[in-house]
């Protein structure tokens, strides 16, 4: 019994890697920095709207710029409160 418990600490010891459940950082990194670029596009089409305004193509654009935008923060929002409740989870390799 002794020698199990010494071989499952000393495997312990020098495994590779570390795994904990982190929240998803990286996640909401590119999610925001999608969204910044999205809304600096959307700038760019209200730009070009205010000279011509009946562009019926910008429209289109604008409204997808716009529903993209709110798609991506509903989906970091319902991210956010699934890991809140523990229903998701990630797992981080540290190799520290």
């Amino acid at each position: 019994m002794r020698f199990l418990l010494i071989l499952i600490v000393t495997l312990l010891c020098v495994s590779p890697g570390a795994q904990s459940i982190v929240p998803n950082d990286g996640y909401y990194r590119i999610a925001d920095s999608r969204i910044d670029y999205l809304e600096n596009q959307l700038k760019d089409v209200d730009a070009q709207l205010a000279l011509t305004p009946e562009q019926s193509q910008l429209n289109t654009i604008r409204e997808s710029l716009v529903k993209e935008i709110e798609l991506i923060q509903a989906r970091v929002k319902l991210y956010k409160e699934l890991e809140g409740l523990g229903i998701i989870k990630y797992l981080s390799n540290d190799d520290g």
